[in-house]
């Protein structure tokens, strides 16, 4: 009888907890999107506005480069105020300087100098809010639910960024850069609403009298450890090396559309919908697959694959002459790319299938690490190598961007493409690279065993596009 009523009492706790977060999961979805919509407008405003790959790669990184410089931070800051007044507080200054570009695009005062701002200030804003909706998930629900939940987390912010683009390329046919932005502001009423009805659970983690935070120390830590399990060091670096050269596919995207192929918004839409979708379908599969014996192996192969398909989209014929047109490579695709459907859906097939392998990259090294590393220490140390494997996408951004401008596009697409081919190449056969399968060996048969991530679970090890 107790336990009859034990149970019913855990059951009824559980959907008030489910509805709870629902609501709050709600909100955030629908602020997703409108800054995914605003994302798109602003990036391909820059894109029309300079046609510049410098520019377009100085955007991108204030944008994201926040993300990298306070992100370690802002989970140790919010930790320590209350989580709902953070993300009330994040969304508002996003909102605020929606507003400010909203009135500056209506009064023909927006510049370049304005857009910087702008995307810096989101970023920041987007630092704050994103951790802390990351550290809320366990607390607002049972923990046997999370895998799942988090695969639905996972699978809808995939959607919205397939929607989102989508949105923006259809209605900028109709209405102006300017119309578009107020998505972000109705998005931000209405999720700000919905927040005020989710009773967020607080943490107590208060600094006691004389006790500090131990970053210095966490760092040396996590560095010994990374040293001292063969093969995990150089994993890494590989890691940064593909971020970096895969950080121009993704930054220069807009330019590769507009400037070198004369494609339109929809047609950008377009291929972040491949891009996306193939992301999507592959997570889909690593879900319900068990996962590749030989993980390190495995990856690398994938890494090779995602290069040589990116490598191919240099020689689709450009719209304009450039540096690769005197090497003579256009005439074998000039008859297949005569008309944009087919130029733009060739490419789009590209995107598919080379992001159809980042899940199996995400995916197998991260269940590697969560064997080899020690469970007291893992999550220091993957979420250390997932901000360091993440912190050189602005250096490729604006490296990337720099040379662009010089060479172009294409030819940032193809010496990128090789250099990753071939840097990676050199790190495998040449590091202790090969040796973390063995140490991965290792750990399996002294009886160590975990589930490869669940959707969501995962941290980015590789770069996505917005």
């Amino acid at each position: 009888m107790n336990e009859n009523t034990s149970n019913n009492f855990l059951n009824s706790n559980n959907k008030k907890m489910f509805k709870n977060y629902f609501i709050f999961f709600s909100g955030q979805q629908i602020s997703i999107l409108g800054s995914t919509i605003v994302q798109f407008v602003l990036i391909w405003w820059v894109t029309l506005e300079t046609g510049s790959e410098l520019i377009l790669g100085l955007a991108s990184l204030a944008g994201f480069g926040p993300l990298v410089l306070i992100g370690p931070f802002a989970g140790v800051i919010s930790d320590r105020i209350n989580r709902k007044l953070v993300i009330v507080a994040a969304d508002t200054l996003i909102a605020v300087i929606t507003a400010v570009a909203i009135y500056l695009f209506y009064t023909d005062n927006f510049t370049i100098s304005w857009l910087f701002i702008v995307l810096v200030i989101r970023g920041i804003g987007d630092s704050f809010h994103n951790t802390i909706v990351m550290s809320i998930l366990p607390t607002m629900i049972p923990k046997e639910q999370i895998s799942r939940i988090n695969g639905l987390n996972y699978l809808t912010n995939g959607i919205i960024r397939i929607a989102g683009p989508a949105f923006a390329a259809a209605l900028l046919i109709i209405w102006d850069t300017v119309d578009l932005m107020w998505a972000d502001i109705i998005t931000y009423i209405i999720a700000t609403v919905l927040i005020l009805f989710v009773k967020i659970p607080t943490v107590s983690t208060k600094i006691k009298k004389g006790e500090k935070i131990k970053f210095f120390a966490d760092l040396k830590e996590a560095l010994k450890t990374l040293v001292s399990i063969k093969g995990l060091l150089a994993i890494g670096i590989l890691l940064i090396v593909v971020n970096f050269f895969f950080t121009p596919f993704n930054t220069l995207l807009p330019l590769f559309v507009y400037k070198t192929h004369g494609g339109l918004e929809t047609d950008y839409a377009l291929l972040i919908f491949f891009f996306q979708a193939g992301i999507i379908a592959g997570s889909i599969f690593m879900s319900v697959f068990k996962g590749f014996k030989r993980k390190a192996w495995i990856s690398y192969i994938a890494i090779m694959w995602t290069f040589f398909v990116l490598t191919t989209l240099a020689f689709i014929p450009a719209r304009q002459p450039g540096l690769l047109e005197t090497m003579g490579v256009d005439l074998p695709l000039y008859f297949i790319t005569r008309s944009r459907s087919t130029l733009f859906g060739l490419m789009g097939f590209q995107f598919f299938i080379a992001t159809l392998v980042h899940p199996i990259i995400n995916v197998s090294l991260l269940s590697g690490i969560q064997l080899v590393v020690p469970e007291e220490k893992l999550g220091r140390i993957s979420g250390f190598i997932a901000t360091e494997v993440n912190s050189v996408m602005p250096l490729g951004m604006i490296i990337g961007g720099g040379i662009g401008e010089v060479i172009g596009i294409r030819s940032i697409y193809l010496f990128s493409g090789i250099f990753g081919i071939v840097i990676c190449s050199l790190i495998w056969f040449f590091t202790k690279a090969r040796l973390f399968d063995k140490e991965i060996t290792k750990k399996i048969e002294s009886g160590a065993e975990v589930k490869p991530p669940k959707l969501g679970e995962q941290h980015e090890l590789i770069a996505q596009t917005e």
